[in-house]
């Protein structure tokens, strides 16, 4: 599985433990596992097991649109690049400052990027 597809999936469950209320450590005593293993999965550093995402799905009462998500954010391992793992840290970090931008900025940026690549 890859490290893209994770965080998607990291994001995606991230996303909705908060919008219920839940803290990394509800998560982990309710699927007896340890918080460290809630935020690899969170971040894409671990990759969850079959049984942990179940149990995820049915702790967190994923609606159908969510629980979709979550599903398709793990078959959808198209269009992935491998990331050094020296550059890691970094790439997961770009990934999120990315994340955090609005549709302005991303045409902002890529305006940006695409003049400066034309010159």
């Amino acid at each position: 599985m890859s490290h893209h597809v994770l965080v998607t999936f990291g994001q995606i469950s991230r996303n909705l433990r908060i919008k219920k209320g839940y803290t990394m450590a509800d998560q982990a005593k309710a699927l007896n596992c340890e918080p460290s293993d809630i935020s690899s999965y969170e971040t894409g550093t671990k990759t969850p097991s079959n049984p942990y995402i179940q149990s995820f799905i049915e702790w967190i009462e994923a609606d159908f649109l969510s629980h979709q998500n979550l599903i398709k954010s793990l078959n959808n391992a198209t269009n992935v690049v491998s990331i050094n793992s020296s550059h890691q840290g970094k790439s997961r970090r770009l990934y999120r400052k990315l994340n955090t931008l609005t549709p302005q900025q991303i045409r902002s940026l890529r305006i940006e990027v695409e003049g400066k690549a034309d010159a």
